[in-house]
């Protein structure tokens, strides 16, 4: 039995140190393992490689920037051509023209930029100052060539073929009044009324005489006597002074509104041309009659013209 004890006491203690010779070993080889470690990564941040490791060489240095800078400019200066160089070297220059006046640098440029710049500059101004001269002018010409407001105008109705007759009458009457200028004595013969609808000038003459642009008309009986109805011939009362209309009265001159010689100067309404020796020597119509039309604008032209027709 104590043989058997002493053996057992023996197995253990081989256990014992079996077991503590296991466990340090397996102490020892943690250790060992991660001192690796630990060497492994302190040497990976610190640029160095360990001992039985591929070294790696990571170079983080930033490049010299003046470096780039040159080796770009060499880079670019190698793929432009002469011509592009030439252009950035131009835009990069100083707009002379900047502190000039428009038109100064327009003189400077050379011949072949004077035409753009003058379409993107002046053009627009050009052609409004032409246009402004142009009305200017056309006013101008206009009010100089514009003929003066006759003072006295007289319309021959119904007396178209009369029209070189009438003419001639007026250009004597110019020299009888001594009118300066002939523009301001007007004598028509191209208004017509009566003869047919498509030819009936009745409203223009009532809007001239209304507008005092006819002063007197001349035309045979019965288209004198239609006019004298509507109310668009002046009794010669309203326009002679009362020592003519006495004396024209005397004479058998004056007409009343039934085609008879009236019996006083109330009466009156034409002037019987076939009296007129100046009518009768221009070969004119001689059952033509005279009346006065609106001589409020003034009746000393139409009073003249009375003069000069020469009643006898």
């Amino acid at each position: 039995m104590a043989g058997n004890s002493e053996r057992d006491e023996s197995d253990k203690d081989s256990a014992t140190k079996s077991n503590t010779a296991s466990g340090m070993a397996s102490n020892n080889g943690s250790s060992h393992g991660s001192g690796t470690v630990s060497n492994s990564e302190n040497e990976t941040r610190t640029g160095h490689s360990a001992p039985g490791h591929a070294s790696v060489s990571v170079d983080q240095s930033a490049p010299d920037s003046s470096t780039v800078g040159t080796d770009q400019t060499a880079t670019d200066n190698t793929q432009l051509s002469a011509d592009q160089r030439a252009a950035i070297s131009g835009l990069a220059k100083d707009d002379v023209y900047v502190r000039q006046s428009k038109w100064t640098t327009f003189r400077e440029l050379p011949v072949g930029q004077k035409g753009s710049f003058f379409v993107q500059n002046f053009l627009l101004g050009t052609v409004v100052v032409v246009v402004v001269l142009a009305i200017v002018i056309s006013l101008v010409v206009t009010y100089l060539t514009k003929p003066p407001t006759p003072v006295f105008t007289l319309e021959a109705v119904n007396m178209r073929e009369n029209s070189q007759q009438i003419s001639a009458l007026k250009d004597g009457f110019v020299k009888y009044d001594n009118v300066k200028d002939a523009r301001l004595v007007s004598f028509g013969s191209n208004l017509n009324i009566g003869k047919s609808s498509y030819t009936d000038d009745s409203p223009k003459i009532m809007t001239q005489i209304a507008a005092g642009q006819i002063n007197a008309m001349i035309s045979e009986r019965k288209t004198l006597a239609t006019l004298n109805k509507r109310g668009l011939v002046n009794r010669p009362s309203q326009v002679l002074t009362a020592l003519e209309l006495k004396r024209y009265l005397d004479m058998g001159v004056l007409i009343d509104a039934q085609g008879k010689p009236a019996t006083s100067a109330k009466e009156a309404v034409y002037f019987d041309l076939s009296r007129s020796q100046t009518w009768k020597a221009k070969g004119l119509p001689g059952d033509a009659l005279f009346g006065f039309a609106n001589v409020k604008s003034g009746k000393d032209h139409p009073r003249a013209f009375v003069r000069y027709l020469d009643f006898k």
